[in-house]
């Protein structure tokens, strides 16, 4: 099942990263990250709403070695433009998973702070002839024109 992936994605390829996983309300729902989390070193868990309104230690959307991931189900453009007013919010590592086949992501990577980060990464879910996929986008950083 694609809601499997960034499950997948946490517990194998980012396990010994220092990682802040962001949600929005759906995603939070769709996705079970207990067994994920007991297998990383460092994870720290946000939604949208609290990564805006609770104090949070700079380590935690600053650090040089932090991977912030941003799981999406929704579009998070209007996340992201309050996003943009934190000067804290710069992290060198960027991941952006949309489980929404059918979000157009080309707004959420033109935001400026998505080109904030250094390394970006996009993965996307997509239904073809009936078959559930996962594409990969990445760049250092990522130019999209609109």
């Amino acid at each position: 099942m694609i809601h499997q992936a960034p499950t997948t994605l946490l517990s194998v390829p980012l396990s010994f990263q220092d990682l802040l996983l962001i949600t929005d309300d759906h995603t939070q729902l769709l996705l079970d990250l207990d067994q994920a989390r007991a297998s990383l070193m460092a994870v720290f868990l946000a939604t949208q709403h609290s990564l805006l309104h609770t104090p949070r230690p700079l380590h935690h959307t600053k650090a040089t070695l932090l991977t912030a991931i941003l799981l999406f189900h929704q579009d998070p453009t209007d996340f992201l433009l309050l996003l943009a007013d934190n000067t804290n919010w710069n992290p060198n590592y960027l991941v952006l998973f949309c489980l929404n086949p059918n979000l157009n992501t080309t707004t959420v990577l033109s935001q400026p702070v998505v080109q904030r980060s250094h390394f970006i990464l996009l993965l996307h879910t997509a239904v073809q002839a009936g078959h559930h996929r996962i594409y990969a986008y990445t760049s250092l950083p990522m130019q999209v024109s609109a």
